[in-house]
């Protein structure tokens, strides 16, 4: 008998073990999701800054050749 209890408290012992250790592996998953995610907004917003820093640099490029073609016009005048 006293075996017996003692199974039942192990069992139940095991069971709310396996009920945390689930709570645990979910709040984990959660975590993980939640880093990839600001990982891919980090990249996302990265490229667009690339972007448009790329877009900049080649506009500053062809100001600059306006503004060489308009000294060179106004020499040449």
């Amino acid at each position: 008998k006293l075996l017996l209890e003692r199974l039942k408290t192990v069992e139940a012992e095991n069971s709310s073990l396996v009920l945390e250790n689930e709570q645990q592996r979910q709040l984990c998953e959660n975590c993980h999701d939640d880093i990839a995610h600001q990982v891919v907004q980090a990249l996302l917003a990265q490229k667009v800054n690339t972007v448009y820093t790329s877009d900049k640099c080649h506009d500053s490029g062809i100001q600059d050749i306006s503004v060489d073609a308009y000294h060179t016009f106004l020499a040449d005048s």
